[in-house]
């Protein structure tokens, strides 16, 4: 199990776009956390008062929660507009045209979060140690704050999937 240290991370907000039409928000992270919940519905059935069959039940989304002190953020729109993270995360403002990371155009629009950890290197000239990616995120009730003059990012929300996907490449301390 990795420890990582947001000092040595990055988030990415990104869309559904490809290549250079790609939109995204990197964020520099100073302090903070983030947690995801990964659950599963098992079904139990009884035959004649004695456990029988188990099997899986629905798909469960995927819960994820972020807190953190951002030390910058610098955006990386195709249209030339500078969205905050909170436009990105909510769909709207400078980030309204942003294309949704879900498939389904019929569904609310999503991004996919991607963490990326750079231990003891600096992330702008090295590949990351691991990545690990949340896709076709969406803010769920009314948490998504950004404070200015604490420099602070807080949100939650569900991923239209069960898990996350994580890439570990090979590291070497420095």
């Amino acid at each position: 199990m990795a420890i990582i240290t947001f000092r040595k991370a990055r988030l990415y907000i990104k869309d559904g776009g490809v290549g250079t039409a790609q939109n995204s928000i990197e964020v520099n992270l100073g302090e903070g956390s983030m947690s995801w919940t990964r659950a599963r519905t098992v079904n139990y059935k009884m035959n004649r008062g004695a456990l029988d069959e188990v099997t899986e039940g629905d798909d469960i989304p995927l819960e994820v929660t972020f807190s953190a002190q951002f030390l910058h953020y610098t955006a990386n729109a195709v249209s030339g507009a500078d969205p905050t993270p909170i436009d990105a995360l909510w769909n709207e403002g400078a980030a309204s045209a942003w294309v949704s990371s879900d498939s389904d155009t019929c569904r609310l629009p999503a991004v996919d979060l991607v963490l990326e950890y750079h231990p003891d290197c600096d992330p702008g000239t090295v590949k990351p140690w691991e990545t690990i990616t949340f896709p076709d995120f969406r803010i769920e009730g009314e948490r998504g704050d950004v404070s200015m003059d604490d420099g602070t990012l807080e949100f939650s929300g569900k991923c239209n999937a069960v898990k996350p996907t994580a890439v570990r490449e090979a590291y070497t301390s420095a």
